[in-house]
């Protein structure tokens, strides 16, 4: 998704979505999770705004 911004294509499917935001890898403090999560969910949205027509996420539970 970070090649995605800018570009625009018909069809777009999010696989995987259960792994957003991704687990904060770090040890740092709540500042620095919260940090994290934020910008995980704003690749998530620029990963779903990429879709002209039509857009499909997949998940597990």
């Amino acid at each position: 998704m970070h090649r995605a911004k800018g570009p625009e294509a018909p069809r777009v499917i999010v696989a995987g979505k259960q792994e957003l935001p991704a687990p904060y890898p770090g040890g740092g403090d709540k500042a620095d999770c919260d940090l994290w999560a934020r910008r995980e969910r704003s690749l998530l949205y620029v990963g779903l705004t990429r879709a002209r027509d039509w857009c499909a996420t997949t998940a597990a539970r």
